[in-house]
Order: structure tokens, then sequence, then C-alpha cells
């Protein structure tokens, strides 16, 4: 795989630490890993093209020059920010992964100055468990057919199919896969119940390009709907430095500084959340379809707010107080009386 893949990025902190505390045999780990020599040949040679001085005095043996140690090493700002995003993907992934993180990192930042740097990367409530990650790693190197238990909404039900990526969106970990007739599907990884290998192999299916135009998890396979925008003055400045649609293009820049931007997807539900949090400074000019359903969604919305505020204020709900059945309400730091 082009990408490194969480399991490599597994390996590789397990290295480092058993590098940190001497020679490591690479055809003993492999065995206890259940990779080839190969592979972690090649975990290696990532690690020296990281700048870790490592060096084999015995053929298949590995291990830190004499002298360097990972308590020694200084990290510049922007290496302590990168260690930082891969400490929250590595919290979003669950305990596991974080307690073997945080293992590693305890032997590469030394206490210093805080760091310049501030990550917000939300994370799922439901963490991944490492044995499913790891066999859908395993079946995604080996290009590999599954079988998975979900838990829908209403009950569980089985699939078969083809595993492409694990993919990282707004905060969930997702599996993209692709069914027998050739569509995407995508699976919540905490959704997951179990994956079974079936033994069968596939044809290796390129999606880096699909998911590289993508904005959110609501991508399917061909854009082949052409959308029209206008931008407001006041927020265009943002579109010229970001993408926030699918295949997004400024057409034309006004001389009130507001632009019309062009865009591609294959459904509407793919750029409609971004229309809807740029609101008002958005107006869909092109397909009158895309607008009618903005529109729809928006008196819905409104209709709800509506009945809301139609429906006469209570005690419990004034000021945001909640109502006290009990009558006896005791003030911070008084103790109460006892009564003889």
């Amino acid at each position: 795989m082009k990408n490194p893949s969480l399991l490599k990025f597994n390996r590789i902190l397990y290295l480092l630490n058993l590098f940190q505390r001497g020679r490591v045999n690479l055809v003993s780990q492999a065995a206890q890993l259940g990779v080839s020599v190969r592979t972690l040949q090649r975990d290696v040679s990532e690690i020296e093209k990281a700048g870790f001085p490592v060096c084999s005095s015995v053929p298949g043996v590995y291990g830190f020059v004499e002298g360097f140690s990972l308590d020694k090493m200084p990290l510049s700002r922007r290496e302590s920010s990168l260690l930082t995003l891969m400490e929250q993907l590595s919290e979003s992934l669950g305990a596991p992964w974080l307690a073997s993180f945080n293992r590693f990192k305890s032997n590469t930042v030394r206490p210093a100055d805080s760091n310049t740097f501030y990550i917000k990367l939300s994370a799922e409530s439901s963490p991944v468990t490492v044995r499913l990650t790891e066999t859908l790693e395993r079946c995604l190197f080996r290009r590999e057919r599954i079988s998975i238990l979900y838990a829908g909404k209403k009950q569980s039900w089985c699939r078969n199919l083809r595993p492409l990526k694990i993919m990282l969106f707004d905060g969930f970990w997702y599996l993209l896969a692709m069914a027998d007739t050739g569509t995407y599907m995508k699976f919540l990884l905490s959704n997951i119940l179990r994956v079974c290998p079936l033994g069968t192999f596939f044809e290796p299916v390129n999606v880096d390009k699909t998911l590289a135009e993508s904005v959110n998890i609501w991508f399917d396979g061909g854009r082949e709907i052409c959308i029209s925008l206008r931008v407001s003055a006041g927020v265009a400045r943002y579109f010229k430095k970001r993408q926030y649609f699918p295949l997004q293009h400024i057409e034309r820049e006004f001389s009130d500084g507001s632009l019309e931007l062009s865009c591609k997807t294959a459904n509407f539900m793919e750029i409609l959340p971004a229309i809807k949090s740029w609101l008002p400074d958005i107006t869909v000019l092109s397909p009158r379809a895309l607008a009618e359903e903005l529109l729809a969604q928006l008196q819905t919305s409104v209709c709800r707010h509506k009945s809301v505020l139609d429906k006469p204020e209570t005690k419990s709900t004034v000021n945001n107080v909640t109502h006290r059945t009990d009558k006896t309400v005791q003030k911070p730091g008084v103790r109460p009386r006892k009564h003889k």
C-alpha cells in the first residue's frame, strides 16, 4: 500500500521501543508479529529515513548506534506538534492504541516548554478495538474479501465486502469497502461487531483520487452533477484559500468582492452540509433541484423552531433553570441545621 497503514504505524512504534532497549533480531520479531522479515526490514528503512541512527553489526540484528537514546533526542516544535497529532489519532482509536503511543512518547519527548501548536480532532465516544483494526488492516494489505457483522439501527446484519481503506472523517473512523455490485459502502468501525476473512482475494481498487477530492463521508463513485454557487464578499477570502466543495473552482470574481464557484458531486448530500454551514453568505445558482432541496430542508427546520417558540414558557425552562420538586434548597457553604 502506498500510504502507511495504522498497522505499519503500530509496528514502527513497537520497533522504536525495542531499539531503545537494545539489539533486535528481525527473524524472531517477525515470527512474533506474524509478518515477513522483509516487512520489518522495510519498517527499519522507514525509521532510518525519519532520521533515527540505526545500525546492524550482525546480519538481521538491528539497533540504535552506540550512545544514541530517545531520551537524548532533541525535537523541534514542529516535530513535537506532529507527535501531538499522532497522539490524538491514537486516542481516537481507543485506550490500547493511546497506551502504545504514550510508551513511545515518554521515551521521546523531554519535559520542555508547552507546545505552540494546538490541533483539534473530535473523537467518537465508542473507541475501536485493536483486534478489529488489526484484522481489517491485514485483509486490506492482502486484498482479502471479508464478511462483517454490523450493528444497524434496528438489527445486526452480515455482508460480504472488498475492504479498501480505513478512513477518518469528522472525528469518526470508517471502513470504506466495495460491494459485489461495484458501489462504495462506508461503515462506522465502532459499529462493526465482527470481521471474518473469507480466504478469497480481489484485484486492487485505487480510491486515492476519489478520497483526495472528497470533503466528507458522503462521497460516491462518479461526480457528474455540476453545481454553481455565489459566495458573498465577506467570506470570499476563505474560499480562495481552501477547498470546501469537491472539485471546487473559482469561475468568476465580481467587482464587489463576491465569487462565483463551480464544483461537482455525485449526490446533493455531499455538499448540502457545507452549504448550510455558510448560510447566509452562500447562494445556490444551479441546479434548480439543489436549491429546492436546500429550501425544503430550511423550511422544515424553521417549522420545528417555530413550534418550539410558539409553546408558552414554563417555570422549569425560564433562564435555563431546572425546576426543583423539593422545597428545601441548601445554600452553598452553609451546613444544614440539626433539629432537636
